[in-house]
């Protein structure tokens, strides 16, 4: 069985691929402006885990804060590859259409 996997959830997983990446890096790479949102629905439909790490800093005023960096655990990246490689062999199967010129 096959999962559909929308576009902004298959741009996040390539994200998380490659390391870290903070709630603000995730609404600009999704594009969306409630990246929670893609990664709780990545958590319910595909089991990933992608811990949410709460990350100290202190903000231009001063104050104590913290900020969102999502990463995907070793099994969270055998998962994404698994679902990728999976995407990658069904579209592989799609029919094509013909050079331009023939038919």
């Amino acid at each position: 069985m096959r999962i559909p996997v929308p576009p902004r959830a298959f741009r996040l997983m390539l994200a998380l691929l490659q390391g870290p990446r903070t709630r603000e890096e995730c609404d600009a790479l999704a594009p969306a402006s409630n990246s929670p949102n893609v990664v709780m629905e990545l958590r319910r439909k595909l089991k990933l885990e992608l811990p949410c790490e709460r990350v100290p800093f202190v903000t231009k005023d001063g104050e104590s804060s913290w900020y969102g960096r999502y990463h995907a655990t070793p099994d969270d990246r055998d998962k994404i590859r698994a679902i990728l490689a999976n995407l990658a062999a069904a579209n592989d199967g799609q029919e094509k259409a013909p050079p331009r010129g023939q038919g």
